[in-house]
């Protein structure tokens, strides 16, 4: 005995082959009636009509149009992980233009720093903190007395201290990857000023 089926299986066969009435499309994709009617006349799909006199229109052709895709995806996320090789080439030179306008908006608000303008702050500091270490010496030896042993490791200390944070900023700046340039007179002008 084979079963027949219902007449709900019945709609939504119809559904999907042929398309569903307004009302039906509007509970689909939860919109009011009045904006499917405006997708459907905006688009100008012509319905179907049923020998009972329905007006059905096809799911696929309206549901672009009566998605909101900003609520299903992350356009924003999408495009930011979609690489240039699968773009259009139409969009590759709008992709730049609107990289580039990025870029700029940053750095005029201070959020983004250009590499050269971030090693002259480092050198900069750098240069700092090294004069003030380099000077631990003379300042404990004007606070008290030393004995040269106790100055010598001072010296030391201080040495391997700046010795150890110069390796440090160059080791990440190798892992950032700067242009080689930049590298190069970040690490040209830390070794002028130890000299």
């Amino acid at each position: 005995m084979s079963i027949k089926g219902s007449k709900g299986d019945v709609g939504r066969n119809e559904l999907i082959r042929i398309g569903g009435t307004v009302s039906t499309l509007a509970t689909m994709f939860s919109r009011d009636i009045n904006t499917v009617k405006r997708a459907i006349a905006k688009q100008g799909l012509l319905p179907t009509i049923t020998p009972d006199g329905r007006e059905l229109y096809s799911v696929p052709k309206i549901a672009p149009f009566l998605i909101d895709i900003s609520e299903a995806v992350d356009i924003a996320e999408i495009i930011k992980n979609t690489s240039l090789k699968k773009l259009p080439p139409e969009l590759t030179k709008n992709f730049w233009d609107a990289a580039n306008a990025r870029k700029k908006h940053l750095e005029d608000n201070g959020e983004l720093w250009r590499t050269d303008a971030v090693m002259e702050v480092l050198v900069d500091v750098f240069k700092t903190l090294r004069q003030s270490v380099n000077q631990f010496v003379d300042t404990v030896a004007d606070r008290t007395e030393i004995t040269e042993k106790q100055r010598q490791l001072i010296v030391e200390m201080a040495d391997g201290l700046l010795g150890s944070m110069r390796e440090k900023l160059i080791e990440d700046f190798e892992l950032y990857s700067p242009l080689s340039d930049e590298r190069d007179d970040f690490v040209t002008r830390s070794d002028d000023d130890d000299e």
